[in-house]
């Protein structure tokens, strides 16, 4: 709206487009968080939003509910939700339109970027629920906003750190220690900025580089030009179940840099919406979040890992995976995360994405699946890590990722709406024809 006494903004880890940024992500909804966060909004807001004569009853009802609050997630449907609905009408609404359009447009930022004409600082978290809308923005504005003084005006800094992330404490997020360069004070990069645009006070902020970056591994802060960095060469690194490779072990299959040119049998498993796979960690604003280790949910998953790295090998920039994948049933979720596995076998989760079958092609339009083979690009959004020398990297592949996302149900129906799913069987395919792939951006030289 350009209001005219507005000078500069610092945006804290806040989203472009909330119907896949924020409410849903890959078509699927962001259940940990958004039922939390409407449950508590209402909770503590009941005495406004309740009509005089029922506050007194419903205020200790839905503190209750606070206290239930993940057995309440498992229940189904998941809509209507009779403790926020009736004072939160605005959550059913988000229920009730899981296909991007219209009643999303309203709240796209990212179809406004062209009108701004402030310096925007934005700030984000590696592990943050909305790092993919910080990221946007910033280069949204960077690129199209509307005066050249907001376009070079924009600057970008992206820490390790998750969005529920303690002030006192920027050095340590989910299970990893980043060290005191971590630690670097929100507060200090504010007044900086500030200082600068409202009080014109001489400082780094005109001579600084526009993107400052974490690279975790390396656990240092670096300067680039750009978002996506320019020095970075995305390199594919393909899936492959070739048991004369050392890497397949002890995994299920292994990564390799070259594109598999021998006949490959497709990998299987088995998605059952009864018993999905516990969320750990990940960029959300559930718990648990933040970079923790994937061993367990790789019991009920695909893996695929690299042979132990010979030299160092920095990934920043956006990181996105292709699958050509089938199943049997009309819809399902397809998970991909990358780990660094370390010498003590920790998997520990480095950057993950989602994306719900039927929305292949196209957020607005859903397509049932009808059998067939088919491919599906995957954003894991982006990260800044180096993996070490003599450590692996690993890509797992599975289905479910409960209460993060909402289950599936595998029907292709509308799935808050169903109480009874069906289990899928889904094959992941890697061979010449169907190249299975995670797309990494590499800096400097790779294995």
């Amino acid at each position: 709206s350009r209001p005219p006494h507005l000078v500069a903004q610092f945006v804290r880890q806040s989203s472009a487009n909330y119907a896949d940024h924020w409410v849903y992500r890959g078509g699927a909804f962001e259940l940990g968080f958004n039922f939390s966060w409407a449950l508590r909004h209402t909770t503590s807001h009941v005495r406004r939003l309740a009509p005089p004569d029922k506050a007194d009853q419903l205020e200790p009802e839905l503190k209750l509910a606070v206290e239930r609050m993940r057995e309440l997630m498992r229940r189904l449907p998941v809509s209507p939700s009779p403790e926020i609905g009736p004072l939160s009408p605005w959550f059913d609404h988000w229920l009730a339109n899981p296909d991007d359009g219209p009643f999303w447009d309203q709240w796209n930022i990212a179809e406004s970027h062209s009108k701004v004409i402030t310096p925007v600082h934005h700030l984000g978290g590696w592990f943050d629920g909305f790092l993919r809308g910080t990221l946007d923005n910033y280069s949204g504005m960077r690129e199209n906003a509307a005066t050249k003084e907001a376009r070079s005006g924009q600057r970008l800094t992206v820490g390790p750190w998750m969005h529920r992330q303690n002030p006192a404490d920027l050095r340590t997020s989910g299970e990893v220690d980043f060290g005191d360069e971590a630690a670097r004070g929100w507060t200090e990069i504010r007044l900086e900025w500030f200082d600068h645009w409202l009080k014109g006070i001489p400082n780094a902020v005109p001579g600084a580089s526009p993107v400052r970056l974490f690279t975790m591994g390396a656990n240092q802060w670096r300067d680039f030009d750009s978002w996506p960095p320019k020095e970075a060469t995305q390199v594919p690194l393909y899936l492959s179940n070739d048991s004369s490779d050392p890497g397949a072990s002890p995994s299920r299959g292994s990564l390799t840099w070259s594109q598999p040119t021998s006949p490959q049998a497709p990998d299987e498993y088995r998605y059952d919406p009864g018993r999905p796979t516990p969320t750990t960690g990940g960029a959300h604003l559930g718990h648990p979040a933040g970079p923790m280790d994937q061993r367990e949910v790789e019991l009920d998953a695909l893996t695929y890992t690299s042979q132990r790295l010979e030299h160092d090998l920095e990934v920043t920039g956006e990181v996105k995976a292709i699958l050509y994948a089938k199943t049997n049933v009309k819809d399902t979720d397809w998970i991909v995360k990358l780990t660094d596995v370390r010498p003590d076998g920790k998997s520990m989760l480095v950057c993950d994405g989602i994306i719900r079958a039927r929305y292949r092609n196209s957020r607005r339009s859903p397509e049932l699946l009808t059998g067939q083979i088919e491919r599906y690009e995957i954003d894991l959004w982006g990260t800044s890590h180096v993996f070490k020398r003599g450590h692996s990297l690993r890509v797992i592949i599975t289905s479910s990722d409960f209460p993060r996302f909402d289950r599936n149900m595998n029907t292709g129906g509308h799935n808050v709406s169903e109480s009874k799913g069906i289990i899928a069987h889904n094959m992941v395919f890697h061979d010449a024809e169907r190249p299975s792939h995670i797309s990494l951006p590499v800096i400097g030289a790779r294995p």
